[in-house]
């Protein structure tokens, strides 16, 4: 299993609220291969880091997943991967 962690950048916000559904989609599209995820929230409740474990010890294939997520593949969303 891979842990992906995405660290939201500055400003990203307008960003995830115009993705959420593609996102949303992805991520059900997937379902098979998630074990678990979500947000981490800041104490104002906006979210700072992104976690998803994925059922896999492919590098390649973790790379791929993130890649096609419209959150990553967007470019604005994350500030680090």
């Amino acid at each position: 299993m891979m842990m992906v962690t995405c660290d939201i950048a500055e400003g990203a916000l307008p960003h995830l609220k115009a993705l959420r559904l593609r996102h949303l989609e992805y991520i059900a599209q997937h379902r098979d291969m998630i074990l678990f995820g979500g947000p981490a929230r800041r104490a104002d409740c906006t979210p700072e880091t992104m976690v998803i474990v994925i059922a896999t010890d492919d590098r390649a294939v973790a790379d791929a997943f993130v890649a096609a997520e419209p959150y990553a593949a967007s470019g604005v969303v994350f500030a680090t991967i």
